[in-house]
């Protein structure tokens, strides 16, 4: 089973057992975060914004959703001076940009 099929199997088993989005999203992180992210909605929608990106969320867990927060993850790699080693850089900057902690 490729990457890409592992990472749609666990979004079609969540979204019909309905079980929590990170759970399914923490085990691909984990194993693979090169290529992998933590979705954190508010934050990553705030952030978003503020990047100017059109980052298109719904709750339901879905291949298109999961796809646009890596092509907005990708935005951000190839903007960022600082190479980050893998998506858990990735999404650490996405954090700062959009969590109040950081305003």
């Amino acid at each position: 089973m490729g990457n890409s099929t592992r990472s749609r199997a666990v979004l079609i088993i969540a979204s019909k057992q309905r079980i929590r989005r990170d759970r399914g999203e923490g085990v691909f992180v984990l194993v693979q975060p090169e290529r992998h992210i933590f979705l954190k909605p508010n934050v990553t929608r705030v952030a978003a914004e503020n990047y100017g990106f059109d980052f298109r969320y719904a709750s339901r867990p879905s291949w298109s959703g999961y796809a646009n927060l890596l092509e907005f993850a990708s935005l951000v790699r190839r903007d960022l001076r600082d190479r980050p080693r893998d998506m858990i850089d990735i999404q650490s900057f996405i954090w700062v940009l959009g969590s109040d902690e950081y305003s």
